[in-house]
């Protein structure tokens, strides 16, 4: 059963893991999408 409850355990570390990186990725998104938008360098070919 000490098995059962270390896969358990670090399958729950996991989960919140990718939970905490998609919130993050989703959270920077929100935020980068307003300044991204109009930040672009205009390239100027000579």
């Amino acid at each position: 059963m000490r098995i059962v409850w270390k896969v358990v355990y670090w399958l729950a570390v996991l989960a919140i893991s990718v939970v905490l990186l998609v919130v993050l990725v989703m959270w920077f998104e929100s935020q980068d999408a307003s300044k991204v938008e109009d930040s672009a360098v205009p390239l100027q070919l000579a």
